[in-house]
């Protein structure tokens, strides 16, 4: 028996069946299981929910993407879907565009985006240093396209000062 669902009218997706045996979401101070929109789109698309309107219509995945409106919705889909395919725990962080994976003994907390999109390179730096502070492994998911994903490793390098010397050129300290 799968899992049945509701899109609310704020966008919010809540399980009014099944959902004791879920891992996925959290509960509310009501009681009541919500799901993050991806999670909720992942157990779409392997078959194990049911998502419906508050009207009572059963919408499909596309129709979910297009009832909630949010840029980073596809991209987060595409990656935590591959990464759960591969097995590995994923947990969707409260920040746009980033996820948690847990992988043996390190999490890995990853940066997602999108092709073609300008980031500044100081934002890199800032996810790495953050990430680093805070006990993470950070990497860096970039999805085209066509919904291929390219990973990066990412780690902090410090480059020490270099001293130019010409042939001819003696240098004054």
């Amino acid at each position: 028996m799968s899992i049945e669902a509701m899109v609310r009218g704020d966008g919010k997706v809540v399980v009014v069946k099944g959902g004791d045996r879920l891992r996925e979401g959290r509960l509310t101070a009501e009681g009541v299981r919500e799901l993050h929109p991806v999670e909720a789109a992942y157990l779409l698309y392997i078959g194990k929910l049911r998502l419906r309107e508050e009207s009572g219509r059963e919408l499909s995945l596309e129709d979910m993407f297009k009832i909630i409106r949010d840029d980073n919705l596809w991209i987060l889909f595409v990656v935590y879907t591959d990464l759960r395919r591969k097995g590995k725990r994923v947990r969707l962080s409260h920040t746009p565009r980033m996820l948690y994976v847990e992988h043996g003994d390190k999490v890995i907390e990853m940066l997602v985006l999108e092709e073609n999109t300008m980031v500044p390179s100081t934002d890199i730096v800032e996810f790495v240093r953050r990430a680093i502070s805070r006990g993470f492994e950070p990497m860096i998911a970039v999805v085209d396209m066509y919904g291929d994903i390219t990973y990066y490793e990412v780690s902090k390098i410090s480059f020490k000062p270099i001293e130019r010397v010409w042939p001819g050129y003696e240098a004054t300290s």
